[in-house]
């Protein structure tokens, strides 16, 4: 069984969202390590690159959803 070795966390919704037309990316990224050594990593970033401005308020998968693609 493969297992999620981290996460990163959501905003709460108390924090601030960047503007759409610029501001610090949001980065998530689930860390997986499989039975066999292998290891997967997903990662999405709220824009085209980590250091451009953002295009969106948040990352467009959930950590769940990503979670769910490193670990099939």
């Amino acid at each position: 069984m493969s297992r999620a070795l981290g996460r990163t966390s959501e905003p709460s919704d108390r924090e601030p969202r960047p503007e759409a037309s610029g501001g610090p990316a949001q980065v998530w990224l689930v860390d997986t390590l499989r039975p066999d050594g292998r290891r997967v990593a997903v990662r999405e970033v709220n824009s085209c690159a980590q250091s451009t401005p953002v295009t969106r308020p948040r990352p467009e998968l959930s950590l769940d959803r990503l979670q769910e693609i490193a670990l099939d």
